[in-house]
């Protein structure tokens, strides 16, 4: 005696097929989802790199007198050339993320800020 299983199965897939099919959707909208706040998250933290080498070339304009900090806005010399660095340094990342030029002198601002706060000197003989 032969039991032939192949309706039941049918009927099984049938049933089953469909919530397997929503499963995988749900399953690889979530995973490319997650490669894309990766690749976000990877994006964001050059561009932050690279504000901070801007700030760099803000700071080392600064040393050498070619911009001062009388005026430090998004029309500064210094600051302008930060930004400028970064926006050419990652055209692509800045494009992806829509980072705006004045968000760019922003964070070049807050960056060199802190270059500032860490090689301020003290003049000799002033008080702390």
């Amino acid at each position: 005696m032969t039991v032939d299983f192949g309706p039941t199965l049918n009927a099984l897939l049938a049933l089953v097929g469909p919530v397997l099919a929503a499963t995988a959707a749900v399953l690889a909208r979530a995973i490319i989802q997650h490669f894309n706040l990766k690749n976000n998250a990877v994006l964001s933290a050059r561009i932050t790199d690279a504000a901070s080498r801007g700030a760099g070339v803000a700071f080392h304009m600064l040393q050498t007198g070619a911009a001062s900090l009388d005026k430090v806005t998004i029309h500064n010399t210094a600051i302008a050339a930060g930004a400028n660095y970064v926006a050419t340094a990652l055209p692509d990342a800045i494009a992806s993320l829509g980072v705006s030029s004045d968000t760019l002198a922003a964070m070049v601002k807050g960056e060199l800020g802190k270059l500032l706060a860490v090689n301020a000197a003290p003049a000799p003989g002033a008080k702390p």
